[in-house]
């Protein structure tokens, strides 16, 4: 639970084309070098570089103990990338 492996359920295609599809409507935006995009894991889609990097400001004991995602927890993607998600 403590790796992003672990915590996020990710699909790693090696080339090619994916097709997707999404209950609401998508945003796309490109990060450029050295600039970084916080993303609920709920809202992330897809999205193209490196793995992001998780965020949580406030840890509690019971987000330790029980086996889901904490609630205040951020995705952080690093640019060069770019980043498909739900929501606006």
């Amino acid at each position: 639970p403590f790796s992003f492996r672990g915590a996020v359920c990710t699909t790693v295609l090696e080339g090619g084309w994916a097709v997707m599809a999404s209950q609401g409507r998508t945003m796309r935006v490109a990060v450029a070098d050295g600039e970084t995009l916080g993303v609920k894991p709920e809202a992330a889609v897809a999205w193209t570089g490196r793995a992001p990097t998780g965020f949580c400001p406030r840890l509690r004991f019971r987000d330790l103990v029980l086996p889901r995602a904490p609630k205040c927890l951020r995705l952080n993607f690093h640019g060069p990338c770019v980043v498909w998600f739900e929501g606006s």
